[in-house]
Formats: C-alpha cells, structure tokens, sequence
C-alpha cells in the first residue's frame, strides 16, 4: 500500500476531535464526580480526581521489586489471610490492611537477601507487616501485642515482634501510605455501579463479588505483585466483565476514562491473572479452595466453572483507533 495514502489517512483521523467522536459521553464523564457528591461521600468525590492522580505516582515509588522470591512466599500470605479473616483482625470486604501488608512485606524482601531469610524469619516478618498495617489502617481497637503472640503459638516472643517492628519500619523509613489494588477496585466498581450496573455483564452483585476474588487472588502471586497495584485492579475487572460475558467486550470508553488504560495496556496482566484463576480451582492453599467455594455457592456465580481456556487478542484492541477510522471512513488493508 501506497505510504502516502496511510499518511493522508492518518492526517485525517488526527484533524478529529475526541467531542467528534462522543461528545455527549466525554462531558457526562468529567462531571460524574461532582454529580455525586450527596450519594458517596465516603469516597469524596470532589476531591477524587485529585486523590487518585496522586495515588497514581505514589504507586509507582512504593512498588516492591521482587527480583528473587522466596519459595515459602505465598504460604507466608495464604497463612496471613487465613489470620486476617479467621481472627477479623481485618473486617470484610474492607481488606485493605492485608494488601497493605502484603505490600510491606515485598517490599522488605526486595531490598534483603532472600535467600539468607529462614522460613521462621519470613513468618515473623509477614506477621509484623501485618501488626504495622492494621495500626496504620484502623487504628481504634488495634490487637495487642499479646495477642500476636499467642496467634503464632509461642514460636515468637513480643520482644522479637518489637525487634523485627523496628526493622521493617526502619527499612521502609516509615513510608506506609502507599495505595493498593484494594483501593483502586473500590473506585472503578463504584463507577461501573453508578454508570451501568452490570448492565449487560450480568448482576453487579456477581461482577463486585469476581472482581474481588480475583484482586484478593493476586496477593499470592510473586510475579502479579510486579505490577503497579492500579493495573491490577483495572485488569480484574476486565477479566471479571469477561468470564461472566465471555461473548461481550470487556471494556469500554468510560472504564478507559477512570482507570487510564487502554486494552493493550492490561494484556500481560490479565493474562496472569487468568492463569491463576484457571489454577485457583486445584490450588494447593487452603484458604484459596475455600474462598474460591464460597464464590461458587454463596454468590452464585458459575462462570468459573464454565471459562473458555482463553481470552480473544481482539478484546485487546485499543477501541480509540478504530472509532477513530470508522469516523474518518478509511479503510486499511
């Protein structure tokens, strides 16, 4: 083809404007927020663009970097979760705290030798991340240090606990405000619920419940972790809206407008977190049989058990371009 021609095309789709495009759509974007301010103020909407732009560079500067992982990593997590909801150190749904601590604990383990840390010591370490974040997330009726001790059975003495306190606190030079995947999932499935409500992707009770799982599913993971805590969020939706519509696109311009990701943004991710999913089934963790169970009965939601083995690559075309080209009636070969 002539390379001309695909210049002229390309002069054209930029000479259109994005209010070409859908203008009515644009404007009710912009002004969601402020048309909720009664209805959600628990999630301040007035000031939410500016919370979550900021969310957004501190996400990137406190991303633990998991160049070796230790081999009892995700034992160390499952062991955690079972304590934050066994014991309701950490209230549901609201489980910040455990991401939190998640977070703390990969990011000591980045910045120490892996391999000099004895499966002891990586419990220790787990269950201080996790004393330090329900501090730092509820900060009323926080446990006492006696409970911690008689939670790990006496293998841990409170003098231990303060020790590896200071030293995870001393490495991360206090730096605990960090956002989380948690976080990021309450703000996108609150727009999903005022925009469309599941709409055609089925109950928004279903899609809350599976977007969930599989954001809590990818603390076990090493290698999902890697990925900045706002493109897991956006990615469990996305692969949420599929596996209960795998006949429907799982994106659309609004969800691309909040999250400020395109499709091919997502791919490796949802990709990794569909293969956990798939596995979640077979896991050898206990607390992961369990939940993954209590999805399938309580909330009703089959289409796990119903996935296609694979997602289709064309969900992951960038919408933009194509609208852009249908509106400029060019055709490319």
């Amino acid at each position: 083809m002539d390379h001309s021609v695909i210049a002229n095309c390309i002069k054209e789709i930029l000479n259109i404007t994005d209010n070409n495009v859908d203008e009515v759509d644009v404007i009710d974007i912009v002004n969601n927020d402020k048309n909720h301010v009664e209805e959600e103020t628990t999630l301040c909407p007035i000031l939410c663009a500016e919370i979550f732009e900021n969310f957004g560079i501190l996400e990137t500067e406190t991303r633990p970097c998991l160049v070796k992982v230790h081999p009892e990593r995700a034992r160390c997590v499952e062991w955690l979760a079972h304590l934050a909801h066994d014991y309701r150190f950490v209230h549901d749904p609201a489980q910040e705290a455990l991401h939190l601590a998640v977070n703390y604990l990969d990011r000591y383990l980045s910045g120490n030798q892996v391999t000099m840390v004895s499966s002891k010591d990586l419990y220790l370490i787990g269950m201080t991340c996790l004393m330090i974040a329900i501090k730092y997330e509820q900060e009323i009726c926080v446990p006492r240090l006696d409970n911690y001790v008689f939670l790990a059975e006496g293998i841990f003495s409170a003098q231990e606990f303060i020790q590896m306190e200071y030293s995870v606190l001393s490495y991360l030079d206090f730096g605990l405000t960090t956002p989380t995947a948690w976080c990021f999932i309450a703000r996108y499935l609150s727009v999903i619920a005022r925009h469309d409500q599941g709409g055609d992707y089925g109950s928004f009770d279903d899609l809350e419940c599976v977007a969930r799982f599989i954001t809590w599913l990818s603390l076990f993971s090493d290698s999902v972790q890697c990925y900045l805590p706002s493109t897991i969020a956006a990615s469990a939706v996305f692969l949420a809206r599929y596996i209960l519509v795998p006949t429907k696109t799982p994106w659309n311009g609004t969800l691309a407008h909040y999250t400020e990701y395109q499709p091919s943004d997502l791919r490796e991710c949802v990709f990794d977190l569909y293969e956990l999913c798939l596995m979640c089934r077979n896991s050898s963790l206990p607390s992961i049989k369990t939940k993954y169970n209590r999805l399938i009965n309580i909330c009703g939601c089959v289409a796990f058990e119903k996935c296609p083995p694979s997602i289709p690559h064309e969900y992951f075309e960038d919408p933009s371009f194509w609208i852009l080209l249908l509106s400029a009636g060019k055709r490319i070969y």
